[in-house]
């Protein structure tokens, strides 16, 4: 079956064409006719919305090019396609060990864990003394739960790594050493390839975001504010940086949401109990999202009037209409639900702005009601914006705490 190869910046728009490119890819693929693969890989590439320009002949970028799209699509959540994509780039590039590290890096995050030992043992009988196949292989263990043989293998790479490893290597490593909480080993890892290569964009994304989840905040500010008048125009390094920077601030108590009190001083009265979630049904799914609809369904039994806002990001991305909020009754309870303009993980945004943006969008939620009462379910986020809605409408909130996330996390 052949492919008529899109012009370049022609995407590949309907599901079924999709779906249809991913079987013919597997099929070639599995059947081994490695030459009939450059257009599927050219259609799955426009597939994806990864812009490449003319067509690829080097083997060096087209490399990189498959290593991009199959990132891009296992951060959307499309393993099939991602796999696809890896299979076609392994029979076509079988010697490149990012690609098949990468390949069994999936199949260990998909749960796929023969698969991705198979792919390793293949690689390691070929190239016996591999640091980025013994660190694939200590991933693994870990996934299956063999910590202690993963520690004591991680250990001994670390002792006998050469000096002269690449900084693909040293990430690799890093990255690895950072999953079993070696933090210290990650970081001089991280260090040391940063003093040989200071403009390296990612050597500096992984050390700034070590230092960010490891409480070394100024540090981190120190090392992406250093890296960020190095590398001129570089989005990704600014925007970490200013991630750090809003966490710090609201951290230290230097930033809070505030409203205009004026706004909300002639408000309508209302007795109105205004709840502020952290997700809600029917789009998550959890003990936390039951609990707060049967807390505000159990309310309006006792005749309390109850509305709910879900923090922006949490209905995923933004509706077809682009609307900032939107409001329904799901089984008889009012919810509105906040948006976020770009991405829907509040991740990406600083978290001085990312409030103060959820503090507004519950502002316009409420349609210049004032609520007889703010009801903050956890976690802290909530808590800051219910606090500044309080002050500014003038009215009582309470802040229900269910567990510490912190610490839940730190215990996984």
């Amino acid at each position: 079956m052949g492919f008529t190869v899109p012009a370049p910046g022609v995407l590949i728009h309907t599901d079924r064409n999709w779906r249809m490119l991913i079987d013919i890819t597997f099929i070639q693929a599995n059947k081994g006719k490695t030459r009939m693969l450059y257009p599927a890989i050219r259609a799955l590439l426009f597939g994806t919305a990864y812009s490449i320009r003319g067509y690829i002949k080097e083997q060096t970028n087209i490399v990189q090019a498959l290593r991009k799209a199959a990132q891009r699509l296992k951060e959307r959540g499309e393993q099939r396609a991602a796999t696809a994509l890896y299979v076609i780039a392994v029979r076509l590039f079988p010697q490149s060990e990012e690609l098949v590290c990468e390949y069994a890096q999936t199949e260990i995050e998909w749960k796929a864990f023969i698969s991705a030992d198979r792919i390793i043992e293949t690689w390691r009988q070929k190239h016996p003394d591999s640091l980025l196949a013994s660190a694939t292989c200590i991933r693994l263990l870990h996934a299956t739960g063999q910590m202690n043989k993963a520690q004591e293998l991680l250990d001994t790479l670390l002792k006998s790594m050469p000096p002269d490893i690449t900084s693909y290597e040293a990430l690799w490593l890093a990255r690895t050493s950072t999953l079993l909480k070696k933090y210290s080993a990650a970081k001089d890892l991280l260090t040391s390839e940063l003093e040989k290569h200071p403009t390296d964009v990612a050597l500096v994304k992984e050390l700034g975001a070590l230092l960010r989840n490891t409480g070394n905040y100024s540090e981190a500010q120190v090392i992406l504010s250093s890296s960020a008048s190095k590398v001129v125009n570089c989005q990704q390094i600014t925007a970490l940086r200013d991630i750090v920077d809003g966490e710090l601030a609201v951290y230290q108590e230097k930033a809070r949401p505030t409203l205009d009190s004026t706004l909300t001083a002639n408000g309508e009265g209302s007795d109105t109990i205004f709840m502020l979630l952290e997700a809600a049904l029917p789009f998550r799914k959890s003990g936390y999202t039951y609990r707060s609809h049967a807390l505000l369904k159990g309310m309006a039994k006792l005749e309390l009037q109850c509305e709910a806002f879900s923090a922006p990001g949490s209905s995923g991305p933004l509706p077809p209409g682009n609307e900032l909020i939107t409001s329904d009754i799901y089984e008889g309870v009012r919810y509105h639900r906040g948006f976020l303009p770009q991405s829907p993980n509040y991740r990406h945004y600083p978290l001085n702005e990312f409030l103060q943006y959820s503090a507004d969008l519950a502002m316009g939620a409420l349609g210049g009601k004032k609520p007889r009462l703010f009801h903050a379910a956890s976690n802290f986020k909530n808590g800051l914006v219910a606090a500044a809605l309080s002050k500014a409408y003038d009215v009582p909130w309470v802040y229900e705490l269910r567990g510490l996330w912190h610490e839940t996390q730190c215990a996984l």
